[in-house]
């Protein structure tokens, strides 16, 4: 991992913890997300090798773009171009009685 240096934690979910690092190779900030892997010794989670796959795949510009993914130390980080802003920010939740 030594082209990704973690600077801060800026999330956390449900698969993973997610820090806005900086990128040594192109000097970019990115997110990356630290998978969460349930039992080691059974391999990669379903959910992980479905996310990464249907990421690959897409390619719009309203879909933050997943940039590489790494194996280091038997832990899985995805490398996500970086994004300030949170969609969740922007959506309306009138029965949680935000607006």
């Amino acid at each position: 991992m030594l082209r990704y240096k973690k600077l801060e934690k800026i999330g956390h979910g449900a698969y993973g913890d997610v820090y806005k690092s900086l990128d040594n190779q192109t000097n970019t900030i990115v997110a990356l997300k630290k998978m969460k892997l349930e039992v080691e010794n059974e391999g990669v989670p379903s959910t992980v090798i479905r996310e990464t796959s249907l990421l690959r795949e897409l390619n719009h510009p309203n879909v933050i773009s997943l940039n590489d993914i790494v194996v280091d130390n038997k832990k899985l980080f995805l490398v996500f171009e970086s994004s300030f802003s949170f969609l969740s920010n922007h959506l309306n939740f009138p029965f949680l009685g935000k607006s």
